[in-house]
C-alpha cells in the first residue's frame, strides 16, 4: 500500500515506496525511475515462534521480542542452565521465521548421556539398570557397550573413583564390562 493505494496503481516519476513492517525488512524502501521500480521491495520478515522448551533444567533467553508475543529478524536465543552445564549448542539466531540451528539441552556434568558418548550403552543403580535420576553420592555402574569403552574422561564429567569388574585391554574396558563410579558432585539424569 502506498498513500493509501493498493494494487496496480499508477505513480509519478520519482514517487517513493516505504514499507514498514512489524518486524524487520531488509530493504524497506524504493524509487520509481523512469517509469520502473529502482530496487524491488524486501519482504517482511515472520519473525519466530518462542523455541521450544523440554525440561526444567534450562531457560531461554531472548534478545528481542515483539508485542505479538514473536521474536523479530536477528533476535538472539540462549539457553542457560538452571542445574548442571549446557551440552552443545546455546545459542541460534531468528532468520526469516526460522531459527538457525536447535539448541542442545543442560544436563549434569554426570550425565548418562556424556558416558554414552564414550561407549557406554546402559547404566545401573544397586545392580539395576535405570534411566532415572542419580543423586549425588550415588555409586553408579555403566556398561560397557562397544568393542572398547573410554574411563579417561569420567573425572570430567562429574565421576570419581573408577572400578573396572571384568576385562580390560590396555587399561580400557572391553564390551560387556561394568564400570563403576561414583557421581561425586550432581545430579545425574538420562536424557
Amino acid at each position: 500500500m502506498v498513500g493509501g493505494l493498493q494494487g496496480n496503481s499508477h505513480y509519478s516519476i520519482d514517487s517513493q515506496i516505504v514499507a514498514l513492517c512489524r518486524t524487520s525488512l531488509k530493504k524497506n524502501s524504493t524509487q520509481c525511475v523512469d517509469g520502473e521500480w529502482k530496487e524491488q521491495l524486501g519482504h517482511c520478515a515472520r519473525g519466530c515462534a518462542s523455541v521450544a522448551e523440554f525440561d526444567r533444567q534450562h531457560s531461554i533467553g531472548y534478545s528481542n521480542q515483539d508485542k505479538d508475543g514473536k521474536y523479530p529478524d536477528g533476535t538472539k536465543a540462549t539457553l542457560s542452565c538452571t542445574h548442571g552445564h549446557p551440552f552443545g549448542r546455546t545459542e541460534s539466531l531468528c532468520n526469516d521465521g526460522k531459527w538457525t540451528q536447535k539448541l542442545d539441552h543442560c544436563g549434569s556434568s554426570c550425565s548418562q548421556r556424556a558416558m554414552e558418548e564414550f561407549g557406554y550403552s546402559d547404566m545401573h543403580v544397586d545392580g539395576k539398570r535405570t534411566d532415572g535420576n542419580v543423586t549425588h553420592r550415588t555409586d553408579v555402574e555403566f556398561l560397557c557397550g562397544e568393542r572398547i569403552c573410554s574411563t579417561a574422561l569420567a573425572p570430567r564429567l562429574g565421576y570419581t573413583a573408577v572400578n573396572i569388574r571384568g576385562k580390560s585391554v590396555a587399561g580400557y574396558p572391553v564390551e560387556g564390562t561394568l564400570v563403576g563410579l561414583l557421581c561425586r558432585n550432581c545430579v545425574a539424569k538420562h536424557f
